[in-house]
């Protein structure tokens, strides 16, 4: 299990390398395709990070919820083949 901690320090690297990337974005060293790929990544790194850190504490009802979801789902694929 992933300390909170751990996630903390991870979020504030997280934050302090995407605003570095800010910067550079806004003082025009990148190319429009670079800009998008590292916002991109950002942003799915930070959405991870958040639910890491959400799902750390309440881990017994995320995997419950997790079960709820995946059993129909399976189901359902099931029966669409």
């Amino acid at each position: 299990m992933v300390s909170t901690l751990f996630i903390y320090i991870l979020l504030a690297l997280i934050a302090y390398v995407l605003l570095t990337d800010i910067r550079k974005i806004r003082k025009k060293e990148m190319e429009k395709s670079e800009t998008i790929t590292i916002i991109l990544i950002h942003g799915a790194t930070i959405l991870l990070t958040i639910f890491l850190l959400i799902g750390v504490p309440i881990n017994m009802p995320t995997r419950y919820f997790i079960d709820q979801i995946s059993v129909p789902l399976s189901e359902w694929l099931e029966e669409r083949h």
